[in-house]
């Protein structure tokens, strides 16, 4: 997938997922040398949250503003951010491969999988309504927020995918982005036909051309 935008909020989601779509916030995953990372900073991570539809707008302004009282607090969440998004890529693209993930990796997974467990509870509302949710001392969202909801989900998607539903953009032609493949015969190939599928026909057709240019040649 190319990726023309400012932010993270504004890529394409193509995952099928958040935790998909938050794996996909790095451009080329498989090379270092042109990678570039779209959530760029904690408000990043915020604002990518809130259209991912795992922050709400209460929770975004009220992480804001103990963000902005603890600054050093968030940009240390942010780095948790970056560690988090390479473990769920490693098990995902393990997941893919069939093979087993990193210890460490899978590890970091379930540390905060436990984390966001002790932090969920059921609750009754003023109304009387039961609810599960997220339970914290005080009421106050803390700055771990998006994570424990991302690590959450990503869980449960794992651990209920289909196998073979799992797949990643072709490196050699697309960008590496990973994606769930709801299709019915899964035939899905590419994260965004109009995106990396063109690429790819547009690359097949300009060798096509140039064989037939070298056979034209020969003759």
């Amino acid at each position: 997938m190319t990726a023309t935008t400012k932010g993270a909020e504004d890529l394409k989601r193509v995952g099928g997922h958040p935790a998909l779509d938050f794996v996909n916030t790095v451009n080329q995953w498989v090379d270092a040398g042109t990678q570039r990372d779209y959530l760029g900073d904690f408000a990043g991570l915020l604002r990518w949250s809130r259209g991912a539809g795992l922050l709400n707008e209460r929770e975004v302004r009220d992480i804001t503003h103990t963000a902005f009282e603890h600054p050093n607090v968030a940009a240390g969440v942010f780095r948790d951010a970056l560690t988090l998004r390479r473990a769920l890529h490693e098990v995902m693209q393990a997941s893919i491969a069939e093979r087993a993930a990193k210890p460490d990796e899978a590890r970091l997974i379930e540390v905060w999988y436990r984390r966001a467990a002790r932090a969920r509870g059921t609750f009754i509302d003023r109304h009387g309504r039961l609810h599960v949710g997220w339970r914290f001392p005080g009421g106050k969202q803390p700055l771990t927020l998006p994570l424990l909801q991302l690590v959450w989900s990503a869980v449960e998607f794992l651990l209920s995918v289909e196998p073979g539903r799992l797949k990643e953009c072709p490196a050699d032609q697309g960008c590496g982005w990973i994606f769930h493949d709801v299709s019915k015969n899964r035939s899905r190939r590419w994260c965004d036909m109009g995106d990396c599928g063109n690429v790819a026909k547009a690359r097949r057709h300009y060798a096509r051309v140039r064989r037939m240019r070298g056979a034209t040649k020969d003759s």
